[in-house]
């Protein structure tokens, strides 16, 4: 009778205290609610275990966590994340199916997926298996355990809301790249760096370029030469009997690249290598001159006299004593250990 309503353990102890009492009361009463499968069939859901996060994978690509995500917007996005460099990848596919699904940036050694029908079919197993890659499925029902792929699936649909209308290509490619290279809250780097180990250029570059490539390759490079707008060169012609033909320097179209115009007006591209300057140096041509004697000044005269030869007295010249060899005046004499020799 107390029993009937089905009030479970602490309602049934309480009404039963009301009326009476017998030996072992609690426990008889624990035992007759456990026993009954009206009862065991309604209970609560029992506490949930305490998270247990999964292990950290070493190396990039190693373990992936995937997903659907859709209908939304009446298309289907293949969701990949890396667990190691939080790496998203969302692929638009036609469906579910297995041939739709593709693998990027090489094979993982792990795969996380959920129990949909996509995942588990024969066709996608066999791909596992002929590539040596091992594919844990969560329990059923359960999509925290694949946490990395819910929760991506719920980031790419919120963002994917906020950009509005346009094409989803460039929705999706805008997306992904401020993706990855968004520092992760859990790695404190981008995806980028920790998969790739480079930063992806953005706009946001500009603010800071970057000059030390730039003195880089000048000092490799050394000194170039420069041109300026109007300066007359000869460039070089690749038809035609001249190999060089005047021209006049229009612009710098680049560091090394001009752009010339040549005496019909014509436009051409040219590289300084093909480009020398017009005014070349002239040696000046000494004319010789005769000498005549104005005191200690020699100039030219054109008189049919004979020249006058100036006599100088003869000047000693400087000893060299280093290339003069010298011979010694010290007496030879012969050894003293000889005179007893016969």
């Amino acid at each position: 009778m107390l029993h009937t309503t089905h009030p479970g353990i602490v309602r049934m102890k309480s009404l039963a205290r009301s009326y009476m009492w017998w030996p072992n009361m609690d426990s008889e009463i624990e035992a007759t609610v456990k026993n009954c499968n009206v009862c065991q069939s309604h209970q609560r859901n029992p506490p949930k275990a305490q998270l247990h996060p999964w292990e950290w994978t070493s190396t990039p690509w190693e373990r992936l966590h995937i997903d659907h995500a859709g209908p939304f917007h009446g298309a289907i996005f293949l969701i990949v994340v890396d667990s190691h460099s939080k790496w998203l990848e969302v692929r638009r596919v036609p469906s579910t199916s297995s041939k739709a699904t593709v693998s990027v940036h090489g094979l993982p050694k792990v795969i996380v997926s959920d129990n949909a029908t996509s995942f588990t079919s024969t066709e996608f197993t066999e791909f596992l298996s002929k590539n040596g890659i091992r594919h844990a499925r969560i329990a059923p029902y359960h999509p925290s355990s694949n946490g990395q792929a819910e929760r991506m699936v719920q980031e790419v649909k919120r963002n994917l809301s906020k950009m509005g209308e346009g094409d989803w290509e460039i929705k999706l490619a805008r997306y992904l790249l401020g993706q990855h290279t968004t520092p992760s809250t859990t790695t404190k780097t981008s995806p980028a760096e920790m998969l790739m180990k480079r930063r992806l250029r953005t706009h946001l570059d500009q603010i800071h370029p970057d000059f030390a490539s730039v003195r880089k390759q000048d000092e490799e490079t050394g000194t170039t030469r420069v041109l300026l707008s109007g300066d007359p060169v000869y460039s070089r012609s690749y038809s035609g009997p001249s190999k060089w033909v005047p021209a006049t320097v229009v612009r710098a179209t680049g560091p090394v690249s001009y752009e010339t115009t040549n005496s019909e007006g014509e436009l051409q591209r040219r590289h300084i290598d093909q480009l020398r300057k017009g005014e070349e140096e002239t040696e000046t041509a000494v004319k010789p001159c005769e000498l005549s004697e104005v005191g200690d000044t020699l100039a030219p005269t054109n008189s049919t006299e004979e020249p006058t030869t100036i006599d100088h007295e003869p000047h000693d010249e400087p000893h060299n004593s280093e290339q003069t060899s010298r011979q010694s005046t010290r007496q030879k004499r012969a050894p003293l250990y000889l005179k007893d020799y016969v």
